[in-house]
């Protein structure tokens, strides 16, 4: 076989060894440069992709620059096992006035790490224990620190950009690592966080934090946060006269 093709290529070279020898040079030369150019192409698209992965996300596409700045309306809804817990209210720097849902609703008081709640019949406010069981999970810090050592999954796109969803999961040990400062080892589905953004502003988050309130109860099948943010700064200083 390699005879006959030999035989054709001197024939066709009418036995010139020098424009066999370039022939082959150049047929050479074009073939590396063809696998070259596969192979570039090739690492072209995993360095976009690195790079749109790079480029999406905290700090990237979004801060929690607002949250941080504890200036904001605030809804959220607490779903434990289907049961729908709403607290609805406004901070403005370390004071916050807000609403328990229930028969009948609370009104609680928050300023200097402590909360009060009004009584209904005397229109006062008594201090009380904290009645937000999941308040550690709500600080920017907390957030910044599940978002960070969360594992970034994808972003979906909508309304022409303006609005976009961005979607983490982190595991239950990185959870209870950085929350509550221990060190454990758990085999466990992900939690999963979404963050809603809307021209650059965190509209909303939404946490399912089964696996990590199920390692703490086994009663707990379900456990689904969603907090709603609104009106960045514009919240007026929040003063309420305890006893």
């Amino acid at each position: 076989m390699n005879r006959k093709r030999n035989n054709k290529l001197d024939e066709y070279f009418n036995d010139n060894p020098t424009m066999k020898n370039i022939f082959f040079v150049f047929f050479y030369l074009i073939f590396f440069i063809i696998i070259g150019l596969i192979l570039r192409a090739g690492n072209s698209k995993s360095t976009c992709s690195e790079l749109r992965r790079d480029n999406t996300g905290l700090n990237k596409s979004y801060s929690l620059n607002e949250i941080s700045n504890k200036n904001y309306h605030f809804n959220i809804n607490e779903e434990v096992n289907g049961s729908v817990t709403i607290y609805d209210g406004d901070l403005n720097d370390d004071k916050a006035s807000f609403i328990k849902s229930g028969n009948p609703s609370l009104n609680y008081y928050y300023n200097d790490y402590k909360f009060y709640l009004r009584n209904n019949n005397t229109l006062t406010y008594e201090e009380v224990d904290n009645p937000i069981s999941f308040s550690k999970l709500i600080t920017s810090s907390s957030i910044s620190n599940m978002l960070i050592h969360g594992t970034y999954l994808s972003y979906t796109n909508y309304f022409n950009g303006e609005e976009k969803d961005f979607n983490y999961s982190i595991s239950t040990s990185t959870l209870i690592k950085y929350l509550d400062e221990k060190d454990v080892d758990t085999d466990d589905n992900p939690n999963m966080i979404t963050v809603k953004v809307y021209n650059g502003s965190i509209e909303e988050i939404d946490m399912d934090l089964t696996s990590y309130f199920k390692c703490y109860n086994k009663n707990i099948n379900s456990y689904k946060l969603t907090i709603n943010y609104s009106k960045y700064g514009s919240i007026d200083p929040i003063n309420i006269k305890v006893n």
